[in-house]
């Protein structure tokens, strides 16, 4: 693809190595997503007696990043996809 040039040395050679890491582990979504739950629910019961944070300029920020982060990842994965 026109994008090979920009690939790093681990995409290069690493690949296998983090297909096998990846079957060798697949108890970490689990552990991920029972991380997350508890941090909502304990959120929540933080929160429950406070005021509210403005985060606005924030999140204005964030999803101003997030958008190029995401166009940065359409540009990197299309060519494989076409």
């Amino acid at each position: 693809p026109w994008m090979e040039p920009f690939y790093t040395d681990f995409e290069k050679t690493k690949v296998p190595d983090l297909h096998t890491w990846l079957l060798n582990n697949t108890q970490i979504p689990f552990i991920a997503v029972g991380a997350y739950v508890l941090l909502i629910v304990a959120g929540q019961s933080f929160m429950k007696n406070r005021k509210a944070y403005n985060f606005r300029p924030s999140m204005a920020s964030w999803n101003f990043c997030l958008s190029i982060f995401s166009l940065l990842g359409l540009l990197r994965t299309l060519p494989q996809l076409l």
